[in-house]
């Protein structure tokens, strides 16, 4: 996504709720200008593994394509974030689901299942040994096309209507569970 495009995203929901975090993937590396050990009840999976690549001013590195915005805050204040971004920026975004916590904020041709094909073809992989393995609506499109999708159990119900079949959680170890059954064939 565009920079400016981003700023002013950023801007229009800081407006509407000033304590809103914002989280910024470009490319492999996460930006925020905020960062605190413990982001309460709104982390996102990166921040429960790493520690950000950079903390400090957006404009210190809003200067190149973003590959992903992310706003997060208590579910309840982000339904008016979200609808004033999906109303003011329509046709410029994409919302793709996965926290209540959380606003993903993509370009509108982002699709994980279009991906996923691409990938595939680009390996030559046919579709029918393709496996996706996902938990949230913004899954839903890969794990439509992949030959298997697996959702796990405490997935989003969109995402496991959508699977072929169902692992445990990932609480649970579910992709190692899926890993081994569907792809190293183990006995489990």
């Amino acid at each position: 996504m565009d920079p400016d495009l981003v700023r002013r995203i950023v801007k229009a929901a800081r407006r509407l709720k000033p304590d809103v975090v914002i989280s910024i993937e470009i490319l492999d590396k996460w930006y925020t200008d905020h960062f605190s050990n413990d982001l309460g009840d709104f982390p996102i999976e990166t921040s429960r593994r790493f520690m950000p690549d950079f903390v400090g001013p957006l404009d210190a590195f809003l200067n190149v394509p973003v590959t992903k915005l992310m706003l997060l805050g208590p579910a309840p204040h982000l339904g008016a974030v979200r609808t004033m971004i999906h109303k003011r920026f329509a046709g410029r975004v994409a919302l793709p689901i996965s926290d209540a916590h959380l606003i993903q904020v993509a370009h509108p041709q982002v699709d994980k299942g279009d991906a996923l094909r691409r990938v595939a073809e680009i390996y030559d992989v046919p579709q029918h040994r393709v496996m996706a393995i996902g938990d949230a609506p913004n899954d839903v499109g890969m794990l439509r096309w992949a030959g298997l999708g697996v959702a796990m159990a405490n997935g989003w119900e969109e995402a496991r209507r959508a699977a072929d079949a169902v692992a445990p959680s990932n609480d649970e170890d579910g992709v190692a569970y899926a890993l081994s059954k569907w792809v190293l064939r183990e006995k489990i």
